[in-house]
């Protein structure tokens, strides 16, 4: 962590994991690895069958770094975490993750928070959720998903039975947004946690939720403060 591999690094990083078959965590969180190392590490898990956790937060990986990983999701079955967190993904990398999400059936938790993804990655993450089956954590925080994408994953979690905690705080998400995720909460019995702090979702939201959880037994964390 912090120790300047910058770009090069993180493309010869990449390559080594084509070929090593022993490391299983790898975390180069704050590095300076920038887009052509993330899509060197991106491409490298279409290959690699061993790594179960990489972080690689903080690192100034944009759209096209994003789209590699979201590549590899297609094809990866071993990896477990994924942290692309405090990045510079906006809605392109977002679209790209959301149909690598929707295919791949062994990643539980994946941070997504501090980027840039906005409404059409936030929609395209959110219906990726209808069909994926392993995602049991996502963080998505301060992202700017708007009532558009709050909807989408609203409509996600009248149907997913593996999410257990979704963070969706500081995203721009209204009344109608929080409408849709009461809606959810009368029928989804897996959510125990949800995040939902720094939006907007007005007093009509707050009663929402309110009859929502006259209905739910599987809530046990929400967090609606600043709203």
């Amino acid at each position: 962590r912090a120790n300047r591999i910058g770009v090069e690094g993180g493309k010869v990083f990449g390559k080594a994991l084509e070929v090593n078959s022993a490391l299983t965590q790898l975390t180069v969180e704050f590095n300076g690895i920038g887009d052509k190392g993330g899509t060197a590490f991106g491409q490298a898990l279409r290959i690699n069958r061993n790594l179960t956790e990489l972080n690689v937060a903080d690192n100034g990986i944009g759209d096209t770094g994003a789209s590699a990983f979201g590549k590899a999701l297609w094809v990866n079955s071993t990896l477990t975490h994924l942290n692309l967190g405090a990045n510079s993904i906006a809605d392109t990398g977002g679209k790209d993750l959301g149909k690598g999400l929707a295919v791949n059936s062994t990643l539980t938790e994946l941070n997504l928070g501090n980027n840039k993804i906005g409404a059409k990655g936030g929609i395209a993450l959110g219906k990726a959720l209808e069909v994926n089956s392993s995602l049991t954590q996502l963080n998505l925080r301060f992202n700017g998903i708007g009532d558009q994408g709050g909807k989408a994953f609203g409509k996600a979690l009248m149907v997913n039975s593996t999410l257990a905690q979704l963070n969706l705080a500081v995203n721009r998400i209204v009344a109608e947004g929080a409408r849709a995720f009461s809606k959810a909460l009368m029928v989804n019995n897996h959510l125990t946690q949800l995040e939902l702090e720094f939006n907007r979702i007005g007093a009509q939201g707050g009663k929402a939720f309110g009859k929502a959880l006259q209905v739910n037994r599987s809530l046990t964390c929400l967090n609606l403060g600043v709203n």
